[in-house]
């Protein structure tokens, strides 16, 4: 009995924090934020090499529900399984197997938003519409894709636990500055004035 006692409890003390309960933990929320730069790098080193980003641009929904990293995980390891390896690699030193970065990633980055949403139009969220299936219906299929992805995105919003966004926020401001980094890095290029 004693065995089977040591035997559960070392299991239970080996699952990630972010599967370790249905409540996302400040840990795997900072342990998470911590990824996003090297993660990006990895991607960008897939595009140096040829090959298409499927970490960012394998879609953002798994069976219908917004998950952009597990369907980056995903995509990876269909499209790319060789490469596999090296995000098991990137993310590893922060304690998560791919799948379970994935996982992570999905509920820390809705949460993320949805704090986000609130931060810069306090009500906003709450008044987003999702688009009705008749009005998808009648969209070419390129774009009928893209507004079944951000009904999926906007029901995740709505959605996310209030007890992710408190795991959240100590990592806002990580999140924050990596975001602010990709947006600074994909402005367009302008020449400053010229003095006369």
């Amino acid at each position: 009995m004693k065995r089977l006692f040591a035997g559960l409890a070392a299991f239970a003390l080996s699952v990630p924090p972010v599967l370790a309960a249905d409540v996302l933990s400040a840990d795997a929320a900072r342990h998470f934020a911590d990824t996003l730069a090297p993660v990006q790098s990895l991607g960008d080193a897939f595009e140096k090499e040829g090959k298409f980003n499927v970490l960012l641009g394998g879609g953002a929904t798994v069976d219908g529900v917004f998950k952009p990293y597990s369907a980056g995980g995903i995509a990876l390891k269909t499209q790319l399984p060789n490469e596999l390896g090296r995000l098991a690699a990137v993310v590893k030193p922060h304690g998560f197997t791919p799948e379970e970065w994935g996982l992570a990633g999905d509920r820390v980055m809705a949460a993320y938003m949805a704090l986000r949403i609130e931060r810069e139009q306090p009500g906003a969220l709450a008044q987003i519409d999702l688009v009705g299936p008749a009005e998808i219906e009648k969209m070419p299929p390129d774009l009928r894709k893209q507004m079944l992805e951000y009904n999926a995105m906007v029901t995740a919003l709505k959605k996310a636990p209030d007890a992710d966004k408190l795991a959240v926020m100590p990592a806002v401001d990580t999140i924050d500055a990596y975001i602010a980094a990709q947006e600074a890095t994909d402005a367009p290029k302008t020449d400053a004035p010229k003095k006369q």
